[in-house]
């Protein structure tokens, strides 16, 4: 699958990669990467799918892409798993989107917040 990015990722966004996943068989040792054809380099480095032997397992991969640039074409890429056609790696309601990253801030009030009311809550 292979596309070009029309919009820039800016410093505190990543893409998120999302499918759901099955296998027919044993397709142990399946992959997936996304790769920047454009620039000739990996975004995610090779991650390995959860695939459901009879049931669709949903999967979700975040990484960081502030390399890319609008224009730059994109491939999604699934290799592997299976050693014919009737063992396979099987993938569906594929995504691929721009997420803004929480700042750690954020995720530090949040949690001080929590534990706040966890006191209160041992207080009573």
């Amino acid at each position: 699958m292979t596309f070009t990015l029309d919009s820039l990722i800016d410093a505190g966004q990543e893409l998120l990669l999302t499918f759901f996943a099955g296998e027919r068989g044993d397709a142990s040792g399946a992959t997936v990467e996304v790769y920047n054809v454009t620039q000739d380099i990996s975004l995610s480095g090779i991650l390995e799918p959860v695939l459901g032997a009879g049931e669709w397992i949903y999967n979700s991969f975040s990484f960081d892409a502030a390399t890319t640039t609008s224009g730059d074409e994109i491939q999604i890429s699934w290799t592997g798993g299976g050693t014919n056609s009737g063992v396979s790696q099987e993938i569906a309601d594929v995504n691929l989107s721009i997420v803004d990253v929480p700042a750690p801030a954020t995720a530090a009030i949040f949690a001080l917040g929590l534990l706040g009311f966890g006191v209160s809550r041992l207080k009573k």
